[in-house]
C-alpha cells in the first residue's frame, strides 16, 4: 500500500512540474488607447517566444448613435500582425475580431508601436496604442 502512495505522489509532483513549465512560456500583452469617439484594445497572447495570437476590440464611445459599419487599419510596426477591415458591420458599436495567429514568427514586444486608423461615415481618427501595465 505504501508503494502505491509513493507512486501516486511522484506522479502528481511530476505532472505539476510539467504543467508549470508549460505555463512559464506564456505571456499576455494588452495595448490600449482612446479618442473622443473610440476605445481600442489590442490583445497579444505569446507562447514560447515565437508564437502569438492577436485580437482587437474597438468600441464606439462617442456621443449619439454608433455607426453601423467602419473601416480600419492596424499597423503593428514591430510585429507581423497588421490588419485591415473594410466596411465591417459593428453591432451595438463594438467590433471584436481576431487579427491572426502566427507560429515560428517575430512576436509583439512590449515596446511595440501599434497604430490604428478608424474611418466611419465622413470621419477619421488615428491613435497609437500604449502598453497597459
Amino acid at each position: 500500500m505504501k508503494i502505491n502512495n509513493v507512486k501516486v505522489c511522484t506522479i502528481l509532483i511530476l505532472t505539476s512540474l510539467v504543467l508549470a513549465a508549460c505555463y512559464s512560456d506564456y505571456e499576455e500583452l494588452s495595448f490600449k488607447n482612446e479618442t473622443d469617439h473610440w476605445e481600442v484594445e489590442y490583445f497579444v497572447s505569446i507562447r514560447g517566444g515565437d508564437s502569438e495570437n492577436v485580437s482587437l476590440i474597438m468600441e464606439y464611445i462617442g456621443e449619439g448613435e454608433p455607426p453601423e459599419s467602419i473601416s480600419y487599419s492596424v499597423d503593428a510596426m514591430s510585429s507581423s500582425s497588421s490588419s485591415r477591415g473594410e466596411d465591417r458591420f459593428i453591432p451595438n458599436g463594438v467590433l471584436n475580431t481576431p487579427i491572426g495567429r502566427c507560429d515560428d514568427c517575430e512576436v509583439t514586444q512590449e515596446d511595440a508601436e501599434i497604430g490604428v486608423d478608424i474611418r466611419w461615415e465622413d470621419n477619421n481618427e488615428s491613435m497609437v496604442l500604449e502598453l497597459e501595465d
